[in-house]
This record gives structure tokens, C-alpha cells and sequence, in this order.
């Protein structure tokens, strides 16, 4: 994206979790190692179901000592909450929604806050915590402030205000899911959905819900199916329509559809097959890619480099 520009993220809500007990806390539930979260390093994650099926994904900000902020969707903020507050126990754990805080997404360079490039480098600017997107670096800045700062905020930075699809859609090139509108609660696998290649997921940590199943499938077997970015050249199809490919075998589904682009769920191995293309949903072509910081573009010729070869 050219020029400086940030959108208020309408969609998404803060909750905070207050006690010297709240990263241990959170340590033994999400995929994400808490040790890793500090005033200059923030995390994205998920809460997982003890089959291994994501629940939840959220951002997670350090805010002082004894307090952590998790940004998620506020479709699903109140289930999110419950959650947390029945696994609490009698930890002395304050969760609570926090409504003081606006979520917005800017495309300004990070040096202009202080920060590096690194994905997760953190760090504050008057009122505001400012991040480098946890998930890629691309994807540019999160940042959290007081609603009835953002104003003045973005004109002391020189960030020219834009909608919201915006950094949507740029998201959705890049092939990176957020929320249930891309990752299916209870049926997503996070490895599948390439948590792992977006900083997700810990394997270094200790024991957290869904850990065993999640852990044996990265240790012992390579995912078969992708999400990936997917354009639609002649009319997208519906979300949940099985993805076939031309010699009439089931390649996946659709799992978002945002005007021409989306994201679809494949079995790898139809991607470089010549026989597959073009793949088709609802009738209609699809063209999964799979994006640059995925890595598998060594393992998974794809067409056009088939073609220059």
C-alpha cells in the first residue's frame, strides 16, 4: 500500500486480563509461548479445542506489569469471555471487555514510531501501543488507543484516514486468515490454516489445550491441505462450495469470498498437477497461489513456473 494511511477496525474488541497470575494464565491455554510478550513484543494466537480445532485467534499486547491486553473479533468477544472465565478457576484473575480502546491498522513505517521491521516489535507513542503485525511484517501496524484520541493521533502522524477494506483486502492477498469469517470454529486445523508460518504456534512451550494433537501433526506428518489466497476472475462462488479440479476430483472448498478474492482450503498436491487446472467452484474458475512467505513454492510447482521452466 502507497502513501500513510490507517482504518479504525470497527470489528474488533479488547479484553483485558489483570493479575500477577494472567500470563501464567494464559501460558497453559493458547498456542503462543507468554514468555515470548513484553513491552516491546507483541504476539498473535488461538485458543484451540482439546481436539486440536481452533476456537479463537487474537493479538496479545503487554500493558503493564499484571495486565495483558488480547485483541479479538467482537462477533464473538462474549463466547471468547466466558470461555476464559471458565478455565479461570480461583486464579485472582480480572477478564474483563475493555471499552477504552479503539483498534486500528496503519500502513505508516514503523520508524516513525520507533520501531523496527521485525513482525511483534512493539512499543508506545503517546497514548497509543503500536505494533508490527505479529503474523507478517507486511502487513504493517496494529495499534491500540483511546477512542477519543484517534483524531489527534492520526494527525500527528500524518496517517490519512481510510475504510477498513482497505487493509482487508490487502490481508486477504497475502493469504492471512483473522476470525471466523476465515477460520472455522471447531473444524479449522491451525496448521493447516499456517499458524505455524505466521507465528501462531509455539513448539517450544509447554503443554496447552490442544497441544498434543497439533504437536503430533508438525513432528510426524506435513499438512495435505492449505488455506490460501484465491482470486475469482469470473465470479466468485459461494463460501463452502467444494473446490474441483478439471479432471473432476475434490481439491477443497471455499472458505471466504471478498468480491474477486478470497481464501480456499486445497490438497497441495492438485496446485502443481496439470491435469487439476483450472480448478472450479460453483462452476466458476479459482486461482489459488500460494504467497511468498508461505515457503512451499520449492515444494509445490505452480503453473506459471512450470511454464517458465
Amino acid at each position: 500500500m502507497m502513501g500513510s494511511s490507517a482504518a479504525r477496525l470497527a470489528g474488533r474488541t479488547v479484553i483485558a486480563l489483570e493479575g500477577e497470575e494472567a500470563s501464567d494464565f494464559l501460558q497453559g491455554l493458547v498456542t503462543v509461548d507468554l514468555r515470548e510478550l513484553g513491552p516491546r513484543r507483541s504476539l498473535w494466537g488461538a485458543l484451540l479445542n482439546p481436539q486440536g480445532r481452533y476456537l479463537f485467534d487474537f493479538f496479545l499486547y503487554y500493558d503493564r506489569p499484571g495486565r495483558l491486553l488480547m485483541e479479538c473479533e467482537s462477533q464473538r468477544a462474549p463466547d471468547l469471555l466466558r470461555r476464559l472465565q471458565l478455565y479461570r478457576l480461583r486464579r485472582q484473575i480480572a477478564i474483563a471487555e475493555e471499552p477504552g480502546l479503539a483498534v486500528l491498522a496503519s500502513d505508516a513505517p514503523p520508524s516513525r514510531f520507533g520501531l523496527g521491521e521485525q513482525r511483534g516489535e512493539s512499543g508506545r507513542a503517546q497514548d497509543a501501543i503500536v505494533a508490527v503485525d505479529p503474523r507478517l511484517a507486511s502487513l504493517g501496524l496494529r495499534l491500540l488507543l483511546p477512542p477519543a484520541a484517534v483524531a489527534a493521533f492520526l494527525a500527528t502522524y500524518g496517517l490519512r484516514e481510510v475504510p477498513a477494506t482497505v487493509f482487508e483486502r490487502r490481508r486477504l492477498e497475502l493469504g492471512v486468515p483473522e476470525g471466523s469469517s476465515d477460520l472455522l470454529p471447531e473444524r479449522s486445523l491451525p496448521l493447516e490454516c499456517n499458524f505455524a508460518e505466521l507465528g501462531g504456534i509455539s513448539f517450544e512451550k509447554g503443554c496447552y489445550v490442544g497441544q498434543e494433537v497439533t504437536a503430533r501433526m508438525h513432528f510426524r506428518a506435513r499438512p495435505r491441505r492449505r488455506l490460501l489466497p484465491a482470486r475469482f476472475p469470473a465470479g466468485a462462488p459461494q463460501p463452502g462450495a467444494i473446490v474441483e479440479t478439471a479432471d473432476g476430483m475434490q481439491a477443497g472448498s471455499v472458505v471466504r469470498v471478498a468480491s474477486d478474492i478470497g481464501l480456499v482450503l486445497v490438497r497441495v498436491e492438485h496446485l502443481g498437477r496439470p491435469d487439476a487446472q483450472p480448478l472450479r467452484a460453483d462452476g466458476r474458475e479459482v486461482e489459488p497461489w500460494v504467497p511468498p512467505w508461505l515457503g512451499l513454492k520449492e515444494k509445490i510447482p505452480l503453473q506459471g513456473d512450470a511454464d517458465e521452466a
